[in-house]
């Protein structure tokens, strides 16, 4: 293919005045954010804001008992303060975390299991009125569920319930349960709706249909969705423990408040290996499921 070639296809590629008006328009944004004094970038390289960090570096997120080792005994004092914390506050502090996600994220598998009969759009019988006014119904609950943050949903939950953990597990629960209600649908949408039909035409029910001919078929789609909430449900977990029930961010806001930033940053470091941890092993799962399907 010659060098013309190449250019007349260029110039005949389909082209979308949409995206280059909303590339515009976002570029134009950002520059009347930068310029029109909302954002004063120029404050970030004033001195005292570098002397603020080394500040920060070599005396607020520097253990006392770090600061008055000398030479090599640092890291020996480092590893001691760091062993004696995550024992005594941060190991429970994680389990709470992790169980809260994994609870959470098994009431949202189950829901929107349930709700997945009705979300999708296809199937035995999915053409009559009845059946397209619950779709879209139970289409518009998921919509709702996932609409409202899980912070908001904690926060409502809790003034309702006399234990903040359970009203983390059902705010993530609620959310995700939306969330995975749609995808559940979506995915019954787009098998093969042979099988149903088939069970259907048999004398099966619809909701007997759908789930006996159907759901093994997806399931391994369902894992690898409820492992990527499941993901969510971790991060999540951790935030939501600043509402007060002991995790994680139950501890984060407790050494804020008290100025303790080397504490707040092992707390910060726990975090990310929890989150690294359930990453790693929802990926090991997925691949899992992928394989064998």
């Amino acid at each position: 293919m010659s060098a013309k070639d190449v250019e007349r296809l260029r110039r005949a590629r389909e082209r979308s005045p949409f995206l280059r008006w909303t590339a515009a328009v976002l570029a134009g944004t950002a520059l009347l954010a930068w310029v029109g004094g909302t954002v004063d970038a120029t404050d970030l390289f004033q001195s005292r804001r570098a002397d603020n960090l080394v500040r920060f570096l070599s005396v607020d997120a520097m253990p006392p008992a770090v600061r008055d080792a000398a030479g090599a005994e640092k890291l020996g004092a480092l590893w001691a303060w760091a062993r004696d914390l995550v024992a005594s506050r941060y190991l429970s502090a994680a389990a709470a975390t992790l169980a809260v996600a994994i609870v959470a994220a098994i009431l949202a598998s189950f829901a929107g299991a349930c709700l997945a009969p009705l979300t999708a759009r296809s199937g035995p019988g999915a053409s009559s009125r009845p059946r397209r006014a619950v779709s879209f119904l139970a289409r518009l609950g998921c919509v709702l569920c996932r609409a409202v943050p899980e912070y908001m949903l904690a926060f409502l939950l809790g003034a309702l319930l006399p234990s903040a953990a359970w009203a983390c597990i059902l705010a993530l629960a609620i959310h995700n349960g939306g969330i995975l209600g749609r995808l559940y649908g979506e995915t019954l949408e787009n098998a093969d709706q042979r099988a149903a039909r088939a069970w259907h035409l048999a004398g099966a029910g619809r909701l007997v249909a759908t789930v006996g001919a159907l759901f093994p078929a997806v399931l391994p789609r369902f894992l690898t969705y409820f492992f990527y909430r499941l993901e969510t449900c971790v991060r999540e977990s951790t935030v939501l423990g600043m509402l007060g029930f002991v995790s994680l961010g139950h501890w984060i806001v407790q050494a804020r408040a008290a100025g303790h930033y080397d504490e707040m940053l092992l707390a910060f470091g726990m975090g990310a290996i929890i989150v690294l941890s359930a990453d790693l092993a929802s990926w090991i799962a997925r691949r899992a499921v992928r394989d064998a399907s």
